[in-house]
């Protein structure tokens, strides 16, 4: 015959591939659930304590990030207790922040779970990316507060409000250990900055954008030429690259905006003119009319 012996204490652990958002990618300063799963396989009712660790790709542990469990500690019945309400498998839930001054790379999380009768230590590790910062101004985040405008021949134009929105699909943090912080942007008309150096205080992780547009106030210096699409209109975001990104070809928008020459020196000025000559017109007539009609009296 066969006899089959029974571990006093043992257990096993697996974590999942990835975090709540079925991927490993993370970003600073945001928190994300990962799960595990925790099965006592020994013959003894246990108890367990757990600890995390995280490491760079030096190898080296690092201290600023928020790690928790789940459990401080976790009893799990053993299999020799054959009851239908026995539970012999817990699943556990660990809550992984990484530190706002982590840098992009790949770091290695570690759960470890002990025994408290035996001391006999399981443990899964699994990498973790924080990706580089990745400024993005698209084409279509580029936006006019009309359609066309105009120009007369004395240079005088119609304002047009010229707006833009900026995001970060990446993390907060460069290789550098530079911050996503007093973006620069600029706007260029024709090839030449328009305006002053804008500045955003921060861009979060993860495609946050401006929390409102950024807008430039610009009055026409001339015309579209007629095999022109229109004034060629820039807007650019980190322009100097102060910031190490995971691409730099997103960084630049463009559009064109349709401006005409008027010979009127201005057309609503000249309607509004046009309605002042009749209403003055109207009250001279209707001056004339009363007063011919009081000489007539």
């Amino acid at each position: 015959f066969t006899i089959t012996a029974k571990t006093g204490y043992q257990h096993t652990l697996e974590c999942d591939d990835g975090h709540a958002g079925d991927t490993n990618i993370m970003f600073q300063s945001e928190s994300y659930l990962w799960g595990y799963d925790m099965e006592n396989s020994g013959w003894e009712t246990d108890q367990y304590t757990f600890d995390m660790t995280v490491t760079n790709e030096a190898n080296i542990e690092q201290n600023f990030w928020t790690l928790l469990a789940g459990f401080s500690t976790l009893q799990i019945t053993g299999t020799s207790d054959s009851s239908v309400n026995a539970v012999y498998t817990q699943e556990g839930i660990m809550t992984i922040e990484p530190s706002s001054s982590a840098r992009p790379g790949t770091y290695t999380v570690g759960l470890l779970a002990e025994s408290v009768e035996s001391g006999n230590q399981e443990s899964c590790t699994f990498p973790v990316i924080i990706p580089q910062p990745d400024l993005e101004i698209l084409d279509t985040d580029i936006t006019f507060s009309q359609s066309s405008a105009w120009i007369n021949s004395r240079g005088d134009s119609q304002r047009v409000i010229i707006s833009a929105t900026v995001r970060n699909n990446g993390g907060t943090v460069d290789l550098d250990g530079n911050e996503v912080k007093n973006v620069e942007v600029i706007f260029l008309v024709d090839g030449s900055q328009l305006g002053a150096v804008m500045v955003i205080p921060s861009l979060a992780p993860n495609g946050g954008e401006t929390t409102s547009p950024l807008f430039m106030n610009w009055n026409p210096g001339r015309a579209h030429d007629g095999d022109e699409v229109g004034i060629p209109i820039k807007v650019s975001v980190d322009p100097s690259a102060k910031i190490t990104e995971s691409k730099n070809d997103n960084n630049i928008g463009s559009q064109y905006f349709k401006v005409v020459k008027t010979k009127a020196s201005n057309p609503s000025f000249y309607m509004s003119f046009l309605s002042l000559v009749g209403a003055v017109g109207a009250a001279v007539l209707l001056s004339t009319y009363y007063r011919n009609k009081d000489s007539e009296e």
